[in-house]
């Protein structure tokens, strides 16, 4: 809920295989923590068959007595390196990962990662120009400084 308050609702979940409960024992309420939206379709086999609907792809069990939290989600995916990558196009599972942990640690807002994109920007170059910079620093810059050296070497020399 806070994380869609923020208006980041929207969460990354590849390969997600739908959770049931079969059943609370006691002390022990599992409750659905990420769903699917109605719209979402699961393949829940290889053979192209397909439900529709809102499942659970991840729940939280909790144990009154012990105050015990376990996490199970149906995907391994939901931290993976390419999806870490695309957090900045909107995409908040780290943002949902932190609020998870929080919420199992009792922390609250204690502490908030922001999502920082680590992807740096690279220059891109056509062939013309790479041969230019490397004529001028492999051939220019070099033949600059010999020819600067062999002036003041015969400067001296003569003196």
């Amino acid at each position: 809920d806070k994380i869609i308050s923020k208006g980041q609702p929207v969460l990354y979940a590849p390969y997600a295989r739908p959770l049931e409960t079969k059943s609370v024992y006691g002390v022990i309420e599992v409750t659905p923590h990420m769903s699917s939206s109605e719209s979402s379709a699961i393949t829940l086999d290889y053979k192209g068959v397909e439900e529709q609907g809102i499942k659970s792809i991840a729940l939280m069990s909790e144990n009154a007595d012990t105050n015990g939290k376990i996490f199970v989600c149906g995907t391994g995916m939901l931290l993976n390196n390419t999806i870490k990558d695309i957090n900045s196009v909107g995409i908040s599972n780290a943002a949902y990962f932190t609020a998870v942990t929080n919420a199992m640690t009792g922390a609250g807002e204690a502490f908030v990662v922001p999502v920082k994109s680590m992807a740096q920007n690279s220059m891109i170059m056509t062939a013309d120009v790479r041969r230019v910079y490397a004529a001028v620093i492999l051939i220019l810059i070099p033949a600059l400084i010999l020819g600067f050296g062999l002036f003041a070497f015969l400067r001296r020399r003569n003196m």
